[in-house]
């Protein structure tokens, strides 16, 4: 059996309590609760509903963004579809996947983000006996 250390945050508390009560976790159900000025959820979230639609547009921008996949032929002659555009932290933008795979500097930037991707994945997956020969293996090629 695995032991899990869960964090002491009210808001977990608040999460964790209200799926105990339901059965659920639901986004909407969350809301709900939160709405109410004495949940510990209630300052998680915007109630200007002005600043709160911006907000919404802005990760439907996102949203749209990351909708799109283009193929990429690799140096084995592999078709993959990869995202048409990835996100460039240094340069608060994202960029077409092309060009930023085809400059050295702003690639070698890339695969560190996708490395440490990959290792975040790893450390989930960790979590679960299912996956530990994939962890092990994939951790001895990686290094």
């Amino acid at each position: 059996m695995t032991t899990v250390e869960e964090p002491t945050s009210d808001k977990y508390q608040a999460l964790l309590d209200h799926y105990r009560r339901h059965g659920s976790l639901t986004p909407p159900a969350v809301v709900a609760e939160a709405r109410d000025a004495s949940s510990p959820l209630h300052d998680a979230f915007t109630w200007d509903d002005q600043a709160a639609a911006e907000a919404h547009r802005l990760d439907q921008a996102r949203s749209l963004i990351q909708r799109y996949r283009v193929k990429i032929v690799t140096a084995n002659d592999e078709v993959v579809r990869v995202r048409a555009f990835v996100m460039e932290p240094e340069r608060e933008s994202y960029a077409p996947t092309i060009d930023v795979a085809a400059d050295p500097d702003r690639r070698a930037a890339e695969v560190l983000r996708i490395r440490a991707e990959y290792a975040a994945l790893a450390v989930k997956a960790r979590a679960f006996e299912e996956f530990a020969a994939l962890v092990q293996a994939t951790e001895q090629l990686t290094g």
